[in-house]
């Protein structure tokens, strides 16, 4: 309780240790605090003895057992740049003149009880870089002068209740690297703002409301790494310009409501590992080219309408996952696919036959030369029924 009498004390770092309890009575007496880092130890009980710290540049108090409300006094603290409560369990709403003065740099209050909407003021001075306000329960959308953060490098959102049509700047913030909005009620279509996103490298938007079509412009986007954008509303093609991205490792698209066909481009996406496309409304032949993607060890193409044999490029990649069942696929499963761990993913396909796996037909002379070789056999015997004729 008397370190209330330090008046003059403007640091104090007691972060990484075992310590627990309440912050003291009187604690709110040191007036001259500039930075206090608590984080990582079993504190609890709640902030209010923090709402009289009015100079306070940095407060970093995550990985503790706080509760209760944040203090509203904090959107009052001219000074306060960094602000990290994380891994708490606060609730109620945060501060709505968060960012009102000399502008945040960086906020992560992730993994509370938190609620209400976002502040509207955090990149008032451009300067924020970080926002992470995942797993609480927010509502209500994103503010339209967030389109304005241009300093903004990861903005994570993700496991909140939040909604509304995201701003059209934002999709195009030129340093943005991580762009979370997954798990929420967002709605309308990603704006082709995206292709001016030159910094952006993951984009997870999986489990919202999203539709409309995926923009040409995505691939302009050329540092991406990850697209997560499952369980939406997304129609429309694949982009046929897919392939310009280069370094993408991941593409999950499952459970939307694409068409089309899968474009012959995404053979040149030549870093991917993991492409999930099932269940949509994809169709035709599944494109040679992607048996050239080398690193691929997870393909899911299952629930679709895909049609045609399975492209025995496939063989030649080391794939730990192949699911391409309930479509329209014919003709024989390649033998080098043909094995009991990718059994399930042939199944729906009544048209597949094996000469390996028990659970399919054996293939028949003309079914293992595949369909278009027998048309070519009926039309050579139909030429030749032709010539035999005009000789006699």
């Amino acid at each position: 309780h008397d370190i209330g009498k330090l008046k003059n004390l403007r640091l104090l770092e007691i972060y990484d240790n075992n310590l627990s309890g309440k912050i003291p009575f009187g604690f709110g007496n040191l007036t001259n605090l500039v930075q206090f880092d608590a984080s990582n130890n079993h504190l609890e009980g709640d902030l209010s003895e923090i709402k009289s710290l009015k100079n306070l540049q940095s407060l970093q108090l995550f990985q503790n057992r706080f509760s209760g409300e944040i203090p509203q006094e904090l959107g009052d603290f001219k000074y306060l740049t960094q602000l990290s409560l994380y891994d708490n369990k606060l609730t109620g709403f945060l501060p709505q003149k968060l960012g009102s003065w000399i502008g945040m740099e960086y906020i992560d209050v992730s993994d509370n009880l938190l609620s209400g909407p976002i502040p509207p003021d955090m990149c008032k001075n451009n300067q924020i870089t970080d926002i992470a306000l995942l797993n609480n329960s927010f509502t209500g959308s994103i503010p339209e002068n967030y389109a304005n953060c241009t300093a903004l490098v990861r903005f994570r959102l993700t496991k909140n209740s939040l909604s509304g049509v995201v701003p059209k700047g934002i999709w195009g913030l030129p340093n943005l690297e991580l762009f979370d909005l997954g798990r929420n009620q967002f709605e309308g279509s990603i704006a082709s703002d995206i292709g001016k996103a030159k910094s952006l490298a993951q984009l997870f938007l999986s489990d919202n409301q999203f539709s409309g079509e995926l923009p040409l412009e995505i691939s302009e986007a050329s540092s991406l790494v990850s697209i997560q954008l499952s369980s939406n509303r997304v129609s429309g093609h694949i982009p046929v310009t897919i392939g310009k991205l280069k370094i993408l490792t991941s593409l999950t698209l499952n459970n939307n409501n694409l068409s089309g066909n899968l474009p012959d481009s995404i053979g040149s996406c030549v870093s991917l590992t993991e492409v999930n496309l099932a269940e949509n409304s994809i169709s035709g032949v599944v494109p040679i080219s992607i048996g050239s993607l080398l690193t691929l060890n997870s393909l899911n193409l299952s629930s679709n309408e895909f049609s045609g044999e399975i492209p025995s490029s496939l063989s030649s990649l080391k794939l730990s996952l192949l699911d391409l069942s309930n479509n329209q696929f014919f003709g024989s499963i390649p033998d080098s696919l043909a094995i009991s761990a990718f059994k399930d993913g042939f199944m729906g396909n009544p048209g597949l036959c094996s000469q390996i796996l028990k659970n399919f037909q054996p293939c028949s002379v003309e079914s293992s030369g595949s369909r278009r070789t027998s048309s070519r056999s009926k039309c050579l015997r139909l030429i030749l029924g032709i010539s035999s004729s005009t000789m006699c």
